[in-house]
């Protein structure tokens, strides 16, 4: 008559099924599937969670899709929807956190826009519109705190966004 790992909070992590617009939960103490979570805006389109970030306070997930619209925030305590914010269509593979969990930044690798979104209200705060950055993919933000590095698919070079300045520099490798 019980559910299986909900009475105690439990360590877990997240693996994003692309195929079905699911993203799986495992315990990360036995690495089995507590549960499965769906994900994405429409139902019977397959959006393709890519990109699953927990915010560094650690209290909610972030999932971004590669065939969808939307990211959205989900609760770490019961992986519920907290909200969603609309970026357009294209894919956003990448997503990358402030220390203090406030923004978060994603771009899109077909269209090269960065966004930096408010990841308390969900709204974008910053866009850079279509052909900022060559496709990009990966991102990191430096330890101080100051730049986004953003690698590209595609090239021998890297981007550095100075997150204060909202300046970008291309760094040819």
């Amino acid at each position: 008559g019980k559910i299986k790992f909900s009475t105690t909070p439990r360590k877990k992590y997240y693996v994003a099924n692309q195929g079905c617009d699911r993203v799986a939960v495992f315990d990360s103490e036995t690495d089995l599937v507590m549960r499965y979570v769906e994900v994405g805006k429409y139902p019977l389109q397959a959006e393709s969670p890519h990109n699953i970030k927990i915010s560094p306070d650690g209290n909610y997930w972030y999932v971004s899709f590669v065939a969808g619209e939307a990211i959205q925030k989900f609760r770490v305590s019961d992986d519920a929807l907290v909200s969603e914010v609309i970026v357009g269509s294209g894919a956003w593979p990448t997503l990358s956190f402030s220390s203090d969990s406030k923004k978060l930044y994603a771009s899109n690798i077909y269209s090269g826009q960065l966004l930096i979104i408010d990841a308390e209200k969900m709204n974008i705060i910053f866009n850079s519109g279509p052909d900022y950055l060559r496709a990009p993919h990966g991102a990191t933000i430096d330890p101080a705190g100051n730049f986004l590095f953003i690698t590209a698919q595609y090239g021998n070079y890297i981007y550095r966004f100075d997150m204060a300045q909202y300046e970008l520099l291309e760094i040819s490798l």
